[in-house]
């Protein structure tokens, strides 16, 4: 049984927001229970949910975690001109390098992202990359290397720190390949 706190509906946002930390093991949790929300989403419907962030999923009473707000989702299999070219959606501090791009091609691997930088923030208790304006921000996210986890949360493991480090890469040719991927990848590092 993988227990998570119940948080009494409160979003992660509001934790992180009172200056909570996230345990490791807890965060692990959250994100697999949102791994699995977005693989089916992908599966059935190929949805990309586009804006994965903390204020997006919520703990309900059974201390399972939900996805939420899907609002900018789009199905892959909609018409291309619902999203244009050269415009991008979604939150910059958790934006894939893709959607920063206004790429109108964007597939799971943007959630993956997102994802990813949710995790750093649960974590680490801040976003990964920070700034005065959200054009600086999305630029960080292109260009400038993940800063090491662990510098800002020393009790990190190192399996953790790399599984960062894969859901945010750059490229998203160099992301996992599947929610099933990822899934597994966050059971090693549950395993240690």
């Amino acid at each position: 049984y993988l227990a998570i706190s119940y948080i009494d509906g409160k979003n992660l946002r509001d934790r992180i927001d009172a200056g909570e930390i996230i345990l490791e093991r807890e965060a692990l949790l959250i994100t697999r229970a949102i791994v699995d929300a977005l693989d089916y989403a992908w599966a059935e419907c190929k949805i990309v949910h586009r804006d994965i962030k903390p204020a997006n999923i919520i703990i309900d009473k059974k201390g399972v975690a939900k996805v939420l707000d899907l609002g900018i989702s789009k199905s892959i299999d909609e018409d291309n001109q619902l999203t244009m070219t050269g415009t991008f959606v979604g939150t910059p501090f958790y934006m894939s390098p893709e959607q920063a791009l206004g790429d109108k091609n964007i597939d799971f691997r943007a959630d993956i992202y997102s994802l990813g930088a949710t995790l750093y923030h649960m974590v680490t208790g801040t976003v990964p990359f920070d700034a005065s304006t959200a054009m600086a921000i999305i630029s960080r996210h292109l260009k400038d290397p993940l800063p090491p986890a662990n510098e800002r949360n020393p009790a990190l493991s190192n399996q953790c720190c790399t599984l960062l480090e894969v859901m945010m890469a750059k490229r998203r040719e160099e992301r996992p390949s599947s929610w099933q991927e990822v899934r597994e990848d966050i059971d090693l590092v549950l395993k240690g």
